[in-house]
């Protein structure tokens, strides 16, 4: 009888692991993403498009209208919280937001097993994309050799991973500073939040004309350096 019952209970035990880990693939394959590219902007329409395309499923990729204004600023802190609203209409779990000018650093496959081994620390945010020259500025705390939580010192919201609730906290946050990049404001919610960034950097800036109205064109973002990163914070 102990028998029969350890058995009947292996088998239980077998079946839950298969539903869980069977459904977690499922969500992370459904992790829809949501690029902002104004509607001048029909070149970047086209690269955008075509590089997500390779990557992620066609069926969960989506175009959030950018906001033109005339400071550059405002227009993206207005589009990320459109695109942000627009995200958590879906109702996933997580969702990414991108801009129109980001530049895969690593191939497709290894792209994707990143972001899946992101999601397993269940994040609040994960940033894939950084400014450049910030290894002597950045905060980090390393958690395992791929993720950093991150408590300041960033630049950019290039490509970036969300949660649902944060989301919500992000726009709220967002709402209430006009006139301010967003990738200075944000920073504000890190330290008492699970915000990390990831190591391999997954993506950044291409060179091309800016939407920014105090700079018209922008060299490609040089991705952080973590060698250099390490050696300056040997123990």
């Amino acid at each position: 009888m102990l028998i029969k019952n350890f058995l009947l209970l292996s088998i239980l035990i077998v079946l839950i692991v298969y539903y869980v880990k069977l459904n977690l693939k499922k969500d992370l394959i459904k992790i829809p993403i949501f690029y902002i590219n104004l509607k001048k902007d029909t070149d970047r329409l086209s690269y955008i498009k075509k590089t997500l395309s390779t990557i992620f499923d066609e069926n969960y990729i989506y175009r959030i209208e950018g906001v033109q204004h005339k400071l550059g600023l405002e227009g993206c802190r207005l589009a990320h919280i459109k695109a942000n609203k627009e995200a958590i209409k879906k109702g996933y779990k997580y969702y990414i937001i991108t801009e129109d000018d980001i530049k895969p650093l690593l191939d497709k496959q290894n792209i994707k097993k990143h972001i899946y081994n992101s999601i397993s620390f269940n994040p609040d945010l994960v940033l894939f994309e950084q400014g450049e020259k910030l290894e002597t500025k950045i905060k980090l705390q390393k958690k395992t050799n791929n993720m950093y939580r991150i408590f300041s010192g960033g630049n950019n919201t290039g490509f970036y991973l969300c949660s649902l609730n944060f989301g919500k906290q992000l726009v709220n946050h967002w709402d209430k500073y006009k006139f301010i990049h967003i990738d200075y404001l944000w920073q504000a919610l890190w330290k008492k939040n699970n915000v990390y960034f990831y190591r391999p950097q997954l993506f950044n800036q291409k060179e091309g004309k800016s939407n920014q109205s105090d700079v018209n064109y922008r060299n490609e973002i040089k991705p952080f350096d973590w060698d250099l990163y390490d050696k300056l914070n040997k123990p």
